[in-house]
């Protein structure tokens, strides 16, 4: 069995700002469906509740029904920006690179209450300002 890589395949017409400074980026305005297309396509997953709403975005990792695993390889923390477009986001999980400061400031969702980060990459600052609002943060240092 060989391996598979999924890389970030974003259309540069969907996410023109994924190229731009990193600094001084401003947040974009994605449609929700542009904004499930861009996790799936950057190897992502996200779960819906019965009504449909996405409840879930996972970056590091799903299970199937018979516990299979399947990983996420792409660790770019520029598929961020769209994060905001998940307005019933409860649930968000991250991973190294994915996890750091830049990432964090277009992830102050609403109804986000549980944020899981592993091998985090964020500051003493911004970890403090994003567990204000949460249930739950998970922050896992290498």
């Amino acid at each position: 069995m060989g391996l598979v890589l999924v890389g970030m395949i974003l259309p540069i017409a969907l996410m023109p700002e994924l190229f731009g400074r990193r600094e001084q980026t401003p947040p974009a305005a994605f449609s929700l469906d542009q904004a499930v297309k861009a996790v799936e396509d950057y190897g992502g997953f996200v779960k819906r509740d019965p009504l449909g709403r996405v409840f879930q975005v996972n970056l590091v990792y799903d299970e199937d029904a018979q516990g299979n695993r399947r990983e996420c390889a792409n660790t770019s923390d520029r598929i961020a920006m769209v994060l905001p477009a998940f307005g019933d986001l409860e649930e968000l999980m991250l991973r190294g690179p994915q996890a750091s400061d830049f990432a964090m400031q277009y992830g102050n969702l609403e109804n986000l209450g549980v944020l899981d980060i592993y091998g985090a990459r964020v500051s003493e600052e911004t970890v403090q300002q994003i567990q204000r609002n949460l249930k739950k943060l998970g922050v896992f240092f290498k």
